[in-house]
């Protein structure tokens, strides 16, 4: 899978992500809350046309909506586009990207299954071990 080439475009991608999951909900973004997705502390040009209020205030039912939003589109997700978001939220933990703290949630969930899977995978390693030194010691 070919990563991102830069943060700017794996936040972009998360966001198109976003307001797709949010009009297939009946919803959609404003542009005050697309620019608010793709602002970074990092970039200061990305404040522009954010009202300053908006940018400065603790919202976090927006954070929790977009958040939610973009679970249900990685839920919604195949395997490639899976790990296409992962990589996505990876590129935009590399910097401090206000995307980061709606991904966060998601970025666990991804975190967990992957866990999930890696004891999964040792579990049946470690059995498989037990059931072949028993079946060489009983010869």
């Amino acid at each position: 899978m070919m990563p991102f080439s830069s943060q700017s475009e794996a936040k972009q991608f998360l966001v198109e992500l976003i307001a797709k999951q949010a009009q297939l909900e009946g919803e959609s973004l404003s542009d005050v809350e697309r620019r608010l997705l793709l602002f970074s502390v990092d970039e200061p040009e990305s404040a522009e046309g954010i009202p300053e209020e908006r940018l400065f205030t603790d919202d976090a039912d927006f954070e929790e909506r977009s958040s939610e939003l973009l679970k249900s589109a990685y839920k919604n997700a195949d395997a490639d586009e899976h790990g296409k978001i992962a990589q996505a939220i990876r590129e935009v933990n590399k910097g401090d990207h206000y995307i980061a703290v709606i991904a966060c949630p998601v970025a666990n969930r991804v975190t967990r299954v992957r866990d999930t899977m890696l004891y999964v995978a040792i579990g049946f390693g470690v059995v498989s071990l037990v059931i072949g030194y028993a079946i060489y010691a009983a010869r």
